[in-house]
């Protein structure tokens, strides 16, 4: 049985309590979800490969220039495609961010860099009540590299990050509307230009 000092035990808390506050996770919108006038909407595909039994997250992650609060969106496996709703206003993409799953912790880890960043990515957007904005297609992979544990601590690494990011605004917004009908009747609109990527 391993012992735990008192200091260690507070030290290990409070991780976990500012790892969590941090991510700040928006769960996808039911199906039967039926639009609020008052708030703004964000949705693209979020895809994640990651090996069997593998508990790291990736999340893309926004901030509101106005607040300066951060929302975190999951890439999640089978090539998901959700919308999420937020507040209107301006916003611009922070970054995205691993996290480990354990059992019942979260860890914020490390930032991942956007290899190959597409110029109008670096842009603010604006997102207004009752519409929904297209953020993209992004590809993701997290799989474990190497996994060395001792009597304390579990040490994991891993490999992957972003692959890629596309830009299929018809065949997303189509697809997203068999997924939640009840956002077939407010406007669609892409966050970013996409003739800012040129």
């Amino acid at each position: 049985m391993i012992r735990l000092s008192k200091g260690l035990i507070t030290i290990i808390l409070l991780l976990i309590i500012s790892g969590c506050a941090n991510l700040n996770y928006r769960p996808p919108l039911e199906p039967a979800f039926v639009p609020n006038p008052k708030k703004s909407y964000v949705y693209g595909r979020f895809n994640l490969e990651r090996d069997f039994m593998n508990k790291v997250r990736l999340a893309l992650q926004i901030e509101n220039m106005v607040n300066g609060s951060i929302l975190s969106l999951r890439l999640l496996d089978k090539q998901q495609v959700y919308a999420v709703e937020v507040e209107p206003g301006t916003y611009k993409l922070k970054g995205f961010v691993y996290a480990l799953l354990g059992a019942v912790m979260e860890f914020e880890t490390s930032k991942i860099p956007l290899p190959a960043q597409p110029a109008f990515l670096k842009d603010r957007f604006c997102v207004e009540p009752g519409k929904a904005y297209y953020l993209g297609d992004y590809y993701g992979s997290s799989r474990r590299n190497s996994i060395v544990a001792n009597p304390v601590f579990v040490n994991v690494t891993f490999r992957g990050g972003i692959l890629g990011i596309t830009q299929n605004f018809s065949k997303t917004t189509d697809e997203l509307k068999t997924v939640l009908s009840g956002l077939t009747n407010i406007e669609f609109k892409e966050a970013w230009s996409v003739s800012k990527a040129n």
